[in-house]
């Protein structure tokens, strides 16, 4: 059975300090709202309330989190959110 990742249970993932414990708690589940054909084709406002994971989804795209997720992405726990972020291109 696969353990629930959340970084929302701390609210803030500015609170997780290194890349590495990031990584194990995204949910990749939240990529599936971005299309895979148009997601960096245009501005795209991000609302939610405080604690909906804005900052988090915008720290996935940081160099140094995409740098430790390639590094590990044969870990059984990250391939899913590797396999999802190469399908939207954003990683290789």
């Amino acid at each position: 059975m696969r353990q629930s990742r959340n970084p929302f249970s701390k609210r803030r993932s500015e609170s997780i300090d290194n890349d590495s414990a990031f990584l194990n708690l995204f949910e990749p589940g939240i990529l599936d709202i971005l299309s895979e054909s148009d997601w960096c084709d245009t501005v795209r406002p991000i609302r939610s309330a405080a604690g909906g994971g804005k900052t988090s989804l915008l720290r996935l795209f940081t160099p140094s989190v995409l740098l430790n997720l390639h590094a590990r992405r044969n870990e059984e726990p990250l391939k899913d959110l590797h396999r999802k972020l190469c399908r939207l291109g954003a990683i290789d």
